[in-house]
């Protein structure tokens, strides 16, 4: 969740290969019952093109793990309306380019209890308290270390899926 270009940035809290491993997902979605495979609903903006045009790529990716993506799209009022706002979808995905430089940016907002721009309604007490306490300390050794240990709860949590972190 922090981008790699970031001061924050610790590449131990990586959460996904950047390769991926096709037949850890399948033994996984073995582990999980899924030994066929399973079949996702992925929802998608018709507005925001860059997003739009991920679909194909990620039901190609998934399709090599055996989960089978049907691709829904809507205009964004609709899809805000029901992705972000009702939560009414399996897999949305969105995106996020923080105009600010601080890792507060990448972390609070996407993640804390409650935040508006927590769509995914992910909630977690230990993750919010690192993640006060990162915002109001001053030194910046002991802030990256409060972030790294806030994604490490992330990391195995993993309460989103990120799939472009693109470097500035």
């Amino acid at each position: 969740p922090i981008p790699n270009w970031s001061w924050a940035y610790d590449p131990a809290t990586d959460m996904v290969p950047p390769t991926g491993d096709v037949e850890k997902a399948k033994a996984l979605l073995a582990e999980a019952g899924y030994p066929d495979g399973i079949d996702i609903d992925v929802t998608l903006s018709s507005s925001w093109r860059n997003l739009l045009e991920q679909g194909p790529l990620l039901k190609e990716m998934l399709a090599k793990a055996n989960i089978r993506v049907n691709l829904l799209s809507m205009e964004n009022p609709r899809w805000v309306e029901e992705v972000w706002v009702g939560g009414k979808y399996q897999v949305a995905n969105n995106y996020w380019l923080s105009p600010l430089a601080d890792p507060d940016d990448f972390i609070y907002l996407s993640y804390k209890c409650k935040s508006g721009m927590n769509a995914q309604r992910y909630c977690n007490a230990k993750f919010d308290d690192l993640v006060e306490q990162a915002r109001y300390t001053s030194d910046k050794a002991a802030r990256k270390a409060l972030y790294t240990e806030a994604t490490r709860i992330l990391d195995e949590e993993l309460p989103l899926i990120p799939t472009v972190n693109a470097g500035i």
